[in-house]
């Protein structure tokens, strides 16, 4: 289930700038129908109208700020602050870091500057 939800969301990912421009298409039908038409009974019913003027917050704080609303929407707090300073590499203290954290999951990324 888990290697299926990697892949679709790397099937997504590619699709994203399209749905949200279709989320944002579907939001002004949705206002032009609502307060310009009248065409459904929204303004009368309230939790329909708070459905949907939470549905462009939603939206709009995901065009403005995708990151930041992907992690309060995963239910943790942003991080504003960097470490401060580029450190050099020691070897010896990675590797005894590494071993110390044995029982977690680690994840090495090697990043190359060319």
């Amino acid at each position: 289930m888990a290697a299926g939800s990697a892949g679709a969301s790397l099937f997504t990912e590619k699709l994203r700038p399209w749905l949200v421009w279709i989320s944002v298409a579907c939001l002004v039908l949705a206002f032009v129908q609502t307060y310009f038409r009248a065409r459904c009974d929204f303004r009368t019913r309230r939790f329909r109208t708070v459905l949907l003027w939470f549905s462009t917050v939603v939206v709009v704080a995901m065009v403005l700020a995708p990151h930041f609303t992907a992690t309060i929407l995963a239910g943790r707090r942003p991080h504003f602050f960097s470490s401060g300073e580029l450190r050099t590499f020691e070897e010896m203290d990675f590797r005894r870091a590494f071993d110390a954290a044995a029982g977690q999951t680690r994840i090495v990324l090697l990043l190359s500057p060319t």
